[in-house]
């Protein structure tokens, strides 16, 4: 249950922006093609990614995408992205 506690609170230590990037990491895609969508360089995408990996205790993007989907338990991984992409193309949310 501690565990449990202490990953609850590394997810809201993440900001609005990291918790977006998270939901992309799933797509398989690379910093540079990250960076494009969200419309940033790849650099600080490049360092998003650094502090998402180290707020959360994990070391790959499958763990990332693990938690993202668990924190995220009835939204699909490729529903969010797809509300994401269309709130940026559309300025809706």
């Amino acid at each position: 249950m501690a565990v449990d506690k202490h990953r609850d609170e590394a997810w809201q230590r993440l900001t609005p922006r990291e918790r977006e990037i998270c939901g992309t990491l799933g797509n398989g895609l690379t910093n540079r093609q990250i960076a494009a969508q969200l419309g940033i360089s790849e650099h600080t995408a490049r360092n998003h990614i650094r502090e998402i990996f180290r707020t959360l205790q994990v070391r790959t993007r499958g763990e990332v995408t693990a938690r993202y989907l668990l924190e995220n338990p009835f939204t699909s991984h490729d529903e969010k992205h797809s509300r994401t992409a269309r709130s940026r193309t559309t300025g809706s949310s």
